[in-house]
């Protein structure tokens, strides 16, 4: 039965597949489930505590073993590119996902959804503690928000995994300004220090919001959040394919790549920001996010997370 549910709820969206749905896919009844979980808030607990047990204690298995800082992070890489399909398991992450729509679901699921993700914040954060104290990475930071940063880089790269990588008007404008890539940067940069509450505006960004909990609302509502995105998506790619053309960044990866990522970043940032994050803190996180795309600029000292051997 757990096994069923999630798949199911990783699989097609844990507030899109109903009970009913999971007591036709389990072949059960409703009353069985009620008697074994209580009910459907119930059930998303055991399944998220299973999730857990079977997927989320491999990536802090990683984060516990006494190697070096960077042959962690290639060990979260390969957690990353783990063929999941060959083990019969959906992409993306099935507690990012709830955690994105938890405002619809009870409070034993809510409590395990926080409950995952306040651990999994703790133990990169006792990783990072351990490679500051080794030498390894800057002090620049302190490691709750280097933890929360690495946090919202892995859930940004399992929404690019189960959005499909493989297969806002000023931000819009900054994006069509003939200028170089670098000062491109710096307009973006602008955008997210500005002071929305001297203009009586909420930090963060409503679109993001919305996104994220689209599932809940009519489909008027969510045409237009995905056209909004899909433009935003395509203003990002022209400008990608503009600074590939004036060789200012790589051409390793497809355009269409880039501009997702660049779009995960701002989107990360803003989240940050309305969860109370330190503006300057949230700012070199994105400066060090974008500076990957360009090969001939190195890395300010305040903005390097990752100390380079020798150096």
């Amino acid at each position: 039965m757990i096994e069923v549910a999630l798949i199911s709820y990783w699989r097609d969206g844990s507030s899109k597949v109903s009970l009913n749905e999971i007591c036709k896919r389990a072949g059960v009844s409703k009353p069985g489930i009620y008697r074994a979980f209580d009910g459907e808030d119930g059930l998303k607990q055991a399944v998220l505590l299973e999730y857990r047990a079977r997927i989320l204690s491999q990536f802090h298995h990683i984060l516990q073993v006494e190697q070096p800082f960077n042959q962690t992070v290639t060990s979260l890489v390969a957690f990353l590119q783990m063929d999941r399909a060959t083990l019969g398991l959906p992409a993306g992450c099935l507690h990012a996902d709830m955690y994105e729509a938890k405002g619809e679901f009870g409070s034993l699921t809510v409590q395990t959804i926080e409950s995952i993700r306040q651990e999994s914040l703790q133990q990169l954060e006792s990783w990072v503690d351990g490679a500051r104290g080794a030498g390894e990475i800057s002090p620049a930071m302190p490691s709750s928000i280097v933890a929360l940063y690495i946090y919202a880089q892995l859930q940004s790269a399992l929404r690019l995994q189960r959005d499909g990588v493989d297969h806002l008007c000023q931000f819009h404008h900054i994006l069509q300004v003939e200028q170089p890539f670098n000062q491109t940067v710096t307009s973006l940069v602008a955008f997210l220090q500005m002071d929305r509450a001297t203009l009586g505006l909420p930090a963060g960004c409503l679109h993001a919001d919305m996104y994220e909990a689209k599932g809940e609302f009519g489909s008027l509502t969510v045409q237009t959040i995905e056209s909004i995105r899909q433009e935003s998506l395509q203003q990002l790619e022209s400008w990608v394919d503009g600074a590939r053309g004036a060789g200012e960044i790589s051409p390793a990866m497809p355009s269409s790549i880039v501009a997702l990522y660049i779009y995960a970043q701002l989107q990360s940032a803003l989240r940050l920001q309305r969860d109370g994050v330190d503006q300057e803190h949230v700012l070199a996180c994105f400066r060090l996010a974008l500076s990957v795309l360009d090969e001939d600029a190195p890395p300010e000292p305040d903005q390097t997370v990752t100390r380079h051997q020798g150096g």
